[in-house]
């Protein structure tokens, strides 16, 4: 009987060992590192992909040699993407024949082209609902031959890149509240598309959205929109009225090219296309100096790149953006004049401007530390010359305006300040001579015996010691006067101080 009981403990610990291994092993399915991401296959065919942000590959003109889980292609069966990415790579699974159930997370914004193609998801027909197919609120593709309208469904967010890429009967689109993102190329080369309201929640319009709609005619813009890429509406042919709202801070390369209005020569002014308070591009003739119009908020990207006899820019205080090249390979160019509330200039804004010297800021240096600079803005490297009565408006400058003091007394001279902005210090001057530099909150002079009167003058200076100057010209200084008791009696009481080595020291301070 305890025999029997032995062998009864043994097998039920035996039991939970085998259990423990078990879930062991269920638990530690390897998890393989794809740039940000993590990703794995399960024994039953489920590829899970973990992270957050873009999946490396979005957007890019070529396509990885591989995406790692392509390797087992063949074996996938199921796609779980978990809640926190943002965009799926194009082709990224493609070819997964045996995919057929794919479960996307409310995060995304974006879905590359092809991404799912040639999956078991795609090829089944069943999926494909009047020539088009959906993943949960996601509208992948359209078939080619859709015609006349076509009205996304409620519910859909986002519109796949290249989902209505070539559907050339394609002549009118609706487009639900509900979705929040256009991906790259999604109406591209729709050449009879004719009308377009884009609703309110979209804040991208992506490259190539709109590429060769040549029938296009009119496009209506949410309040919403933040940026427009490259291309978005090149070769637009029959848009000639466009009317962006305020809200845009980004727009692209070429972006509308080839419309109707940017053919029109009246559409020009002065060799500059404007549209709404954009400036799109400026002809390569160019020449001289320009001024860019007043109310004008945005340079867009590569707008006078390539203007070799542009030889000086004024950019008025309404520009809050200079876009990515927007001043690319300006050869000749030599200053720019830099409007005060500049947020941000993009890559390679300046790069190539092998001869810009200068840059007359409106602003101060702290207003400068505010810009959004890319590495390669390609403008830090110029002499940067800034507005005084911006830079030094608040600043309070406080100086001993007169003392006097005994003969031969030792004096130490202090001066101090407020809301002096970095990059500028005090200085103290004999005339033209400098004395003492401070910081910028004060600065002080040890002088030897006073034996005569003197005046000495506290200044604001740059780095380079030039002296500031105010909005009305004048010198951003003050002097501080020392008067010195000369007379006979003064020298003898001196004398008899220096004998017992009694000479007074003053401190002469605001």
């Amino acid at each position: 009987m305890i025999k029997l009981k032995r062998l009864l403990v043994v097998l039920f610990v035996c039991l939970l060992l085998s259990n423990y291994s078990f879930v062991s092993f269920a638990d530690s399915i390897k998890w393989h590192k794809y740039d940000d991401l993590l990703w794995n296959i399960s024994s039953n065919g489920t590829l899970t992909i973990s992270g957050s942000g873009p999946m490396y590959g979005t957007g890019k003109e070529e396509r990885p040699e591989e995406y790692p889980w392509l390797e087992s292609s063949n074996s996938i069966k199921t796609l779980i993407i978990e809640d926190g990415i943002t965009e799926i790579a194009f082709s990224a699974f493609e070819n997964c024949e045996n995919l057929t159930i794919i479960n996307l997370p409310n995060s995304l914004t974006s879905i590359g082209s092809d991404a799912f193609y040639n999956t078991g998801y795609y090829n089944n027909s069943q999926n494909w609902k009047n020539g088009a197919l959906y993943i949960g609120n996601y509208l992948v593709e359209v078939k080619k031959d859709i015609s006349g309208e076509y009205v996304i469904l409620d519910g859909t967010k986002v519109i796949c890149a290249n989902a209505f890429f070539d559907c050339y009967n394609l002549t009118r689109i609706g487009i639900p509240k509900s979705v929040n993102s256009i991906c790259e190329g999604a109406f591209d080369n729709c050449q009879k598309l004719n009308d377009v309201v884009i609703p309110e929640g979209v804040s991208k319009i992506s490259s190539y959205s709109f590429f060769g709609c040549a029938s296009l005619s009119s496009i209506k813009f949410p309040k919403s929109l933040r940026v427009i890429e490259n291309y978005a509406f090149s070769g637009c042919s029959s848009l000639y009225n466009i009317n962006l709202p305020d809200s845009i801070d980004s727009i692209g390369h070429y972006a509308f090219a080839g419309t109707g209005c940017f053919e029109n020569e009246s559409c020009w002014q002065k060799d500059v296309f404007y549209v709404s308070n954009y400036l799109i591009k400026a002809k390569e003739s160019i020449s001289g100096e320009y001024r860019i119009n007043d109310g004008t908020t945005i340079v867009a990207s590569g707008a006078f790149s390539g203007c070799n006899k542009l030889e000086g820019i004024e950019i008025p205080d309404s520009v809050k953006v200079i876009d990515d090249a927007a001043f690319f390979s300006c050869q000749n160019l030599k200053y720019v004049t830099l409007g005060k509330n500049i947020e941000r200039i993009g890559y390679k804004g300046f790069v190539l401007c092998n001869n810009l010297e200068d840059v007359y800021y409106h602003g101060s240096v702290n207003d400068r530390n505010k810009i959004e600079f890319d590495m390669l803005a390609g403008i830090l490297n110029a002499n940067w010359h800034y507005n005084p009565s911006d830079s030094f408006e608040k600043t309070v400058l406080r100086v001993p305006f007169s003392q006097t003091v005994s003969y031969r007394s030792r004096i130490t001279v202090i001066a101090t300040a407020d809301n002096v902005p970095d990059g500028y210090v005090l200085a103290i001057y004999d005339g033209n001579i400098q004395l003492a530099k401070g910081d910028n909150k004060s600065v002080s002079l040890s002088v030897g015996e006073m034996k005569e009167s003197k005046t000495f003058t506290v200044k604001i200076i740059d780095a380079n010691g030039s002296v500031q100057k105010d909005g009305c010209g004048s010198e951003l200084s003050k002097n501080c006067e020392i008067n010195v008791k000369s007379g006979l009696l003064s020298k003898i009481i001196a004398f008899f101080k220096a004998l017992f080595r009694r000479l007074p020291t003053v401190e002469v301070k605001p």
